[in-house]
């Protein structure tokens, strides 16, 4: 059996929580003798181009689509689909496995309709929110978990709170984004933001046919959490499609024992992409009046936005306490974060982070956001503890907790879950596959 493996990125050019998660499958699948290539867009490229990393044969097929409106907008597929195409063609994979899509530039929905077309089996996993939510966040107007259907008129007022609009400029928008709407006049094909702007419904609209359309084109939908299976079903998915197929990590990294002591300072850890969205600037404002002598803080990974990198290091300049660590290997975190007393998860948007099975792998509790993708997997006062969401005071109320009581860290640890090996989850894996291909 061959399975060809789809996403935008790949080692060891950048690696994040899909890409580590597409690795590890790969290496498990490996053990069962199930040939798996990963293929991703050699982006501004005319040509295709082949490497191996890690023990992975890697393509990169030619996308040379210059990321103008019109391919944001989806209003044009990306010029390297054919090339795509003849790559898929060549290798004649059992199963086109994607992990992700975009609207532009690189894997995207029309990869997935293509692919199907061409006759091949398509299986698609959903590693994030953004998927039936365009602020990514699946929070209505930032202050409450939304129930996830995608409704045009709620959405597009959701998404002008997102980006800072409201009074009267909000209710001008709304009022004219819903005659268009009804009036079936698509603005966006003005080609400039405001037309944007009054074209939400439009865009929300189409999402939700890209959404049906998935459960529709594909043969199976594979979900990392039951919490987002049934946000797929509320949104016209057929549950028949859907599998539930949660996290796991590779067996070894999975420690025996907790290695600090509890008469340290209570050192705390955040491990992820640093940007808004991971929360990294509600975390930093937490602890920056807490005492600094009773704690610190360690970043470890990379900035992708220079602008907000240069926000953070002057917002801790004068915090000692608060670190910046640079990136880290992936076989390492486990170990990593074992020095630790808590890991932080200040997340604004999660689907079903590998990080916080990488603290129960290193017998460190968690303190995360309350939004789905963490609470689905921190018990609070069990496992770790939950704070609300954007809501730095509430964070920081926890942190003071724990330093106030280190007996409740101590509690905890007996409490944490032994995490699914990657073993089994490409077991499933493989049982979805034979299943899919027998399908017919």
């Amino acid at each position: 059996m061959k399975i060809i493996h789809c996403l935008n990125h790949f080692f060891p050019q950048h690696f994040a929580g899909t890409e580590i998660y597409t690795l590890s499958l790969v290496h498990a699948l490996q053990k069962k003798n199930i040939e798996s290539i990963v293929l991703v867009p050699n982006f501004g490229k005319t040509i295709t181009e082949e490497y191996n990393t890690k023990n992975i044969r890697v393509i990169k097929y030619a996308e040379p689509s210059i990321a103008d409106r019109e391919l944001r907008m989806g209003n044009r597929r990306p010029s390297g689909l054919q090339e795509f195409l003849q790559v898929l063609v060549k290798e004649d994979p059992s199963i086109v496995h994607f992990h992700a899509f975009t609207r532009g530039n690189g894997i995207t929905i029309h990869h997935i309709f293509a692919a199907k077309e061409k006759g091949f089996k398509v299986v698609m996993t959903f590693h994030l929110a953004g998927y039936t939510c365009k602020t990514d966040y699946l929070m209505y107007n930032g202050k409450e978990l939304c129930n996830g259907y995608i409704d045009a008129a709620r959405c597009t007022s959701c998404i002008y709170t997102s980006k800072n609009i409201g009074g009267l400029k909000k209710k001008l928008l709304m009022t004219a984004a819903i005659l268009s709407y009804k009036a079936t006049y698509d603005t966006t094909s003005w080609n400039n933001s405001l037309g944007t702007a009054i074209g939400y419904p439009f865009i929300i609209e189409q999402l939700k046919k890209d959404v049906a359309s998935l459960g529709n084109q594909c043969d199976k939908l594979v979900v990392l959490a039951e919490w987002y299976k049934k946000i797929l079903i509320l949104n016209d998915v057929p549950a028949d499609k859907i599998i539930s197929i949660s996290q796991g990590l590779p067996e070894n990294l999975i420690l025996k024992e907790q290695l600090i002591q509890d008469n340290e300072i209570l050192k705390v850890i955040f491990i992820g992409r640093i940007n808004r969205i991971k929360g990294i600037e509600l975390l930093i404002k937490a602890v920056k009046p807490l005492p600094s002598n009773n704690i610190s803080l360690d970043i470890f990974g990379k900035f992708d936005d220079p602008e907000f990198e240069k926000f953070c290091q002057s917002e801790t300049k004068y915090h000692k306490n608060i670190r910046w660590m640079g990136g880290i290997e992936p076989e390492t975190i486990v170990n990593v974060i074992a020095g630790y007393k808590v890991l932080c998860l200040p997340s604004l948007s999660e689907m079903s982070p590998l990080v916080i099975q990488e603290a129960y792998a290193a017998g460190v509790p968690v303190i995360a956001s309350d939004i789905y993708g963490n609470a689905e997997h921190v018990k609070d006062n069990i496992t770790g503890w939950l704070f609300k969401f954007n809501d730095s005071k509430d964070l920081q109320n926890k942190l003071k907790m724990l330093m106030d009581d280190p007996q409740k860290l101590a509690l905890v640890r007996k409490q944490l879950p032994v995490p699914k090996d990657f073993n089994a989850v490409a077991a499933e894996y493989e049982k979805l596959y034979i299943e899919t291909v027998k399908a017919g």
